[in-house]
């Protein structure tokens, strides 16, 4: 009989996280954040995640690390290779947004002026911070190491 075994790990990750809503693509949008904070999103390797039961996801994935602070761009609605259609998001509870912005920083981060650069940005409709240690799927957000 085979067993099992699951790890359980409490994952505590520090940092800010946006959720933000736009009608826009991942690439326009990676492209106004890098001019907004002075920094260069880059796309990496796509995400793959699958939820229970169903089919995997690819996600979008930019990221940037400047030696202080590290960013990441997540496009949160999946898209289904096999069937050829966007799917599910990956942030379940981030449903109603389009895509996560997540600052990293080895010093103190200004939440304040963070969220002024987003909410400067053209075709952004809302910006929501959230506590990344809320999120279901929060190790996504940590860069590979």
């Amino acid at each position: 009989m085979k067993k099992t075994l699951k790890l359980d790990l409490d994952l505590d990750v520090p940092g800010l996280l946006f959720a933000l809503s736009a009608g826009i693509k991942a690439y326009k949008m990676a492209y106004r954040i890098s001019r907004e904070f002075n920094i260069q999103l880059k796309r990496e390797k796509d995400l793959k995640f699958s939820g229970p039961g169903k089919r995997i996801q690819l996600h979008l994935n930019y990221f940037c690390d400047t030696g202080f602070h590290s960013f990441r761009l997540i496009e949160n609605r999946g898209f289904d290779e096999e069937k050829s259609i966007f799917s599910g998001p990956i942030f379940v509870e981030l449903k109603d947004f389009d895509f996560i912005f997540y600052c990293e920083s080895r010093t103190e981060l200004d939440e304040a002026d963070c969220m002024g650069k987003l909410r400067k940005l053209d075709g952004l409709n809302l910006v929501a911070k959230y506590d990344p240690n809320r999120i279901k799927n929060r190790d996504y957000l940590i860069p590979d190491q």
